[in-house]
């Protein structure tokens, strides 16, 4: 009986095309592959070399289009035939089976084709998770507030620029707070993200606050801030004022140039006064984002970058390699660029490695994205201790998530599996739906 099963990897890497037509037909004791104009087979007597006992076939007929790539094109990836979004979820699934780190590593680079210096990140994002995994059986909360002062040239997140839309969101989003009131009560792990959360007028913005302050007692309470420009003297005081306890200031580069090409609104300098205002106001965990790849930036744009966040020193750093959205301004212009960055941006990660494998940051968790610069990964750093259990947990897909917000995703367990319910991203019907909203995601988690 045949078996037509869907296969992916990047071709965006190796045609500079999004996507390529790929038909793979499975029978009892063969892999047929329709492939850019030629069929390939994987028989019989080729899958004895697979010793990965929970081996599933769709992993070999990546292991033949890898290879029917690479001879096509010259290109290797050091993340072999792997494409999810969740590599370190992979490593752990695998230890499961082997409690063994040299056999994770076996695996990984015999049957994946991962690089060792990939496997190398991996295993230290395992062994910094541990902390965390011990909090597998909480409830994080996330709370969506889509505002922006303007909309980056990269980005696709569901954003509104401008405050007309604020007033109704907001008395929605406390309505869907009022009415799980009980759930905040439970979760000892916070998290508000956006958009910016800092963009909304002081008011709202307090009252957000107020609200779950008064919901709840946590011991991890992020605000994502975000851009320097929206993170006011008040703003701090109010975070503070209600328990935040860690907060985002994202420069994404320290270049001014690089800046008003993807539309931020801020200067280098905002960064600096930021983020010593928020050192003076007693934040003293503190997470900054970078980008790698970003247009016209070069290997020295990055040094600069990544030499400056190492000096100020906060207690976390993410850093992000361009992965180049469909919907996104940038996607308009800067495609043939983008694809020819991989090596430039392979530079740059390389650096980056060498740069906080000599410091006291270490990798705590990490996730890669469709069309990444390079065909690299995003990585998490932070000194020992400052480890965020709400990117762990999340991205690790390791305990429910309870969401409230337009666009937000709510994950529960059912049967051992993970279920989603993800709130609509246009505001005007989350707005108008958020009764039967409301109602649905109840049902997620009971």
């Amino acid at each position: 009986m045949e078996k037509i099963v869907k296969v992916e990897l990047d071709c965006e890497y190796y045609f500079n095309e999004a996507s390529v037509d790929i038909s793979v037909v499975f029978s009892a004791k063969k892999v047929e592959i329709m492939c850019l104009g030629k069929k390939y087979f994987l028989q019989e007597k080729d899958l004895a070399e697979y010793d990965y006992e929970k081996i599933e076939i769709n992993i070999l007929a990546k292991r033949l289009l890898y290879n029917i790539f690479s001879k096509k094109t010259g290109k290797t990836s050091t993340w072999g035939i792997l494409s999810g979004v969740r590599p370190s979820k992979l490593y752990r699934k695998i230890m499961k089976i082997y409690d063994s780190k040299s056999e994770v590593r076996r695996v990984l680079s015999n049957v994946y084709l991962i690089s060792e210096e990939k496997i190398d990140v991996l295993e230290e994002v395992y062994d910094n998770q541990k902390l965390s995994i011990s909090r597998r059986d909480e409830i994080i909360v996330y709370i969506s507030l889509p505002f922006c002062p303007s909309k980056c040239s990269y980005c696709t997140f569901i954003t509104a620029c401008g405050s007309g839309k604020i007033d109704t969101y907001m008395d929605t989003l406390m309505y869907e707070l009022e009415e799980s009131k009980d759930v905040l009560s439970k979760a000892k792990i916070i998290y508000i993200g956006g958009g910016t959360p800092t963009y909304l007028p002081d008011n709202y913005f307090e009252n957000l606050l107020n609200f779950v302050s008064d919901a709840g007692d946590y011991d991890e309470f992020t605000v994502e801030a975000g851009r320097p420009e929206t993170i006011s003297k008040n703003k701090l005081e109010l975070m503070k004022k209600y328990g935040v306890n860690r907060i985002s200031v994202n420069p994404q580069t320290f270049n001014d140039e690089t800046l008003v090409k993807i539309g931020r609104k801020h200067s280098v300098s905002d960064i600096y006064n930021t983020y010593d205002l928020a050192l003076i106001k007693g934040f003293d965990n503190i997470n900054m984002d970078l980008i790698l790849g970003l247009p016209d930036e070069n290997l020295k744009s990055v040094e600069k970058s990544i030499d400056e966040v190492l000096r100020l020193k906060p207690r976390s750093i993410t850093i992000h390699c361009l992965s180049l959205k469909k919907n996104s301004k940038l996607s308009e212009n800067y495609l043939d660029e983008h694809v020819k960055s991989n090596e430039l941006v392979k530079k740059m990660m390389d650096y980056v490695i060498n740069k906080f494998d000599d410091s006291e940051y270490g990798k705590y968790y990490i996730y890669r994205q469709k069309n990444i610069g390079g065909d690299q990964e995003n990585i998490g750093f932070c000194i020992k201790g400052f480890e965020n259990h709400y990117n762990i947990l999340m991205m690790e897909d390791l305990c429910s998530v309870y969401s409230f917000g337009a666009g937000s995703v709510s994950k529960g367990f059912k049967g051992g599996k993970i279920e989603r319910f993800v709130f609509p991203k246009d505001l005007k019907t989350y707005i108008e739906r958020i009764d039967e909203l409301i109602d649905k995601r109840k049902k997620l988690f009971t």
